[in-house]
């Protein structure tokens, strides 16, 4: 059963790259005015789902529509997906493993990211493209401008409008996984010196690009929160985003 869903991921990306070719020429970064995509981007262990539960209920409190989400795990293949990378008896290949991923990206833009953004809402994402960039290129040996470009069709050429960077070392997010008390996947369980590669990968990939804050993930969820908000706000009045008339915060 396994092998069969594995077969049929590596057929949607095979149809991703096929029409990725036929369509590529002269292909520009899409832009929206309408909603607003946040993503989260990091090592394990520095942080990312707590604050963006604690960003969401910052923002629910203020009236926005908020629509948390992750990859993979969001959409039923990426669920799927997320049992292979859990269950698989031994290691998946490297392109075996991006070409997982490239689907299911697509399919949680297609599925999830782009009718919330046209209904107005702000995207909450925990990982999306740079993820792949940075695990399955720097870390993994794949050639990053391929990541790259596969991804942009996967988004549909839709770049993120702020991207926050948790900043940790690697060190202090592996004392963090280990206290965490929660069975590892196989990316949290890997070696020191492959996550050592992926907190540079982050580094080289995110420091100084437009659309990024950088966040020191050595503070506290509260404290990190109280950082990025501000920038957040300013990012979200420059879209049409919806704004509730009454406040109904998550629970």
């Amino acid at each position: 059963m396994k092998q069969k869903l594995l077969i049929g991921f590596l057929v949607i990306f095979v149809g991703i790259c096929i029409q990725f070719q036929k369509n590529s020429a002269g292909a520009m970064e899409q832009k929206t005015s309408k909603g607003c995509l946040i993503v989260f981007e990091g090592v394990d262990g520095s942080g990312k789902s707590s604050l963006i539960r604690q960003v969401s209920f910052k923002l629910s409190i203020k009236n926005f529509d908020i629509v948390n989400t992750q990859e993979p795990g969001s959409t039923s293949l990426g669920r799927t997906f997320g049992k292979i990378l859990e269950d698989h008896d031994g290691e998946i290949g490297i392109t075996a493993e991006f070409m997982l991923f490239a689907a299911n990206r697509a399919e949680h833009i297609e599925k999830i990211v782009l009718p919330s953004m046209a209904e107005g809402k702000v995207v909450l994402s925990d990982r999306m493209g740079d993820s792949s960039v940075v695990y399955q290129g720097h870390a993994g040996g794949l050639d990053v401008d391929f990541i790259k470009t596969v991804n942009a069709f996967a988004m549909k050429n839709i770049e993120p409008d702020l991207i926050i960077f948790l900043s940790l070392p690697e060190k202090t997010a592996l004392e963090r996984l280990r206290n965490s008390g929660r069975q590892l996947d196989r990316f949290e369980t890997r070696k020191a010196d492959y996550k050592e590669t992926v907190r540079k990968g982050y580094e080289k990939e995110l420091r100084g690009r437009k659309n990024v804050l950088e966040v020191d993930a050595s503070l506290s969820t509260q404290e990190m929160a109280e950082k990025i908000i501000p920038k957040i706000l300013e990012t979200i009045s420059k879209k049409d985003v919806h704004v509730r008339k009454t406040s109904n915060p998550p629970k």
